[in-house]
């Protein structure tokens, strides 16, 4: 009786714990005979994470513009992979154009009996015809600016050793502007191996081009820093009438 009797007058014992599972132990909740109230409601850091990340979370699952994102990123590799593939076809034109006007005027010139060293178109006989002809054939190409045309005959030395007769080269006169010249060793103007006997005559066609990729660029660089590269090719023949060792006058 004392005891509860002192109870009454002092008042109930208090006695308090730590809520387990709160980030903040120092929070004391009072601990009674009467139900148990639960904790005081509070916001937890993690809550005001999750709140603060909803406008992130919101922003990376937004798809809203990706189309025009995507199309930012990939049209200078699909504009670059046009330019060289458009790069590459106009390479390989200019190749075949050189190649086919080099075929053409060894062809040409195979087929004469007789050359005359005049640089005039104006006669046949002439072999400034085959300058002209050679600007022809290259059409869209511009050889004269561009190109050149070197014709060389070489003949027997004796014994079979082949040397060169003669060799002209398309004319400043006539409009061609290239220096470029020949690429043939005086030494030996045939290839090793290649089937030369006693007496024989071959013609020998050097036609040069300088190709200038991105020509665009020219609105914006000097054409002469424009970046270049030169195209060759050399073809034979044999005379199909008679050899022609000299020029005439």
């Amino acid at each position: 009786m004392g005891r509860g009797h002192g109870r009454q007058r002092c008042g109930r014992a208090r006695r308090y714990r730590v809520v387990p599972g709160l980030v903040r132990p120092a929070i004391l909740y009072r601990h009674s005979r009467s139900a148990w109230p639960g904790p005081v409601p509070f916001r937890t850091p993690h809550r005001d994470t999750e709140r603060n990340m909803k406008p992130l979370t919101h922003f990376w699952r937004d798809t809203r513009g990706t189309a025009a994102l995507e199309l930012t990123l990939l049209a200078p590799l699909f504009i670059s992979l046009l330019l060289g593939f458009f790069e590459v076809h106009q390479y390989l034109r200019t190749l075949s154009v050189v190649e086919r006007t080099a075929f053409s005027i060894g062809d040409m010139v195979a087929q004469r009996s007789s050359l005359r060293d005049n640089d005039s178109p104006n006669d046949s006989g002439n072999i400034g015809v085959y300058w002209e002809a050679a600007a022809v054939s290259a059409e869209p190409l511009d050889m004269k600016a561009n190109g050149m045309v070197v014709i060389t005959v070489v003949n027997d030395a004796g014994g079979a050793r082949p040397k060169t007769a003669w060799q002209r080269q398309a004319a400043g006169s006539q409009g061609w502007k290239s220096g470029a010249v020949s690429q043939l060793n005086a030494a030996q103007p045939l290839p090793p191996g290649f089937p030369f006997y006693a007496g024989d005559n071959t013609v020998v066609v050097e036609v040069m081009y300088t190709f200038t990729p991105f020509e665009a660029l020219a609105l914006f660089l000097p054409r002469d820093q424009l970046p270049s590269t030169e195209l060759y090719r050399r073809v034979y023949f044999r005379p199909r009438f008679q050899n022609l060792d000299t020029l005439q006058k």
